[in-house]
């Protein structure tokens, strides 16, 4: 893996991701979300979670929300409808409404006169999907620089947790100066703080 580009290590981990049997992939998630279940939620009140692209063999949000909506009730569950023609997301308050997949089958919350919008700034925490980030937390995502515009909006103690199925990579990703990189990622192997 060294010396990739970034479409390299895009088109290299996405293919790996996509390689994972439902088997893998069902003991994998496993063992995410007991990571994900250790975060210290208690001074938490707005969680920003992606909802999973199936196609793209993504991290299955779903158990985690579920879990989350039982032991910490009080907290928003914030998630976002992507603005394809600015390339940024809005952001709302999902309390169960329905969902669909947009033209490019990522799944979106079907916004309503009542649907409570969210600022950036009043999220306390991002779980967002990638395909691999190195040892200091910079990400390869989609390619499309919808995160790290979000994140620019964010406080700037937002807390960044990336998901991945693989372990940073040991020799740095090459960074624009418009890279976020992530405070914390979770793997099925456990959590490494950046």
């Amino acid at each position: 893996m060294q010396n990739m580009t970034k479409n390299e290590l895009r088109a290299t981990y996405r293919s790996m991701r996509l390689a994972l049997s439902p088997a893998e992939t069902k003991l994998l998630d496993t063992h995410i979300l007991a990571g994900l279940q250790s975060i210290d939620f208690s001074t938490l009140s707005h969680i920003h979670i992606y909802l999973p692209i199936a196609k793209w063999n993504e991290y299955d949000t779903m158990p985690f929300i579920r879990w989350l909506r039982h032991h910490y009730p009080a907290i928003f569950i914030v998630v976002s409808v992507s603005q394809f023609d600015r390339g940024t997301l809005q952001h709302f308050v999902w309390n169960l409404e329905s969902v669909v997949e947009n033209a490019w089958g990522i799944p979106e919350l079907v916004v309503q006169p009542d649907t409570v919008a969210v600022a950036p700034e009043d999220i306390d925490l991002v779980v967002m999907p990638l395909l691999v980030c190195d040892r200091k937390g910079n990400r390869i995502g989609y390619g499309k620089g919808f995160y790290d515009r979000f994140l620019h909006e964010c406080r700037p103690a937002v807390q960044k947790v990336g998901i991945s199925y693989f372990a940073p990579l040991l020799e740095q990703i090459p960074v624009d100066p418009w890279d976020v990189p992530l405070d914390s990622l979770v793997t099925p192997a456990g959590t490494i703080s950046f």
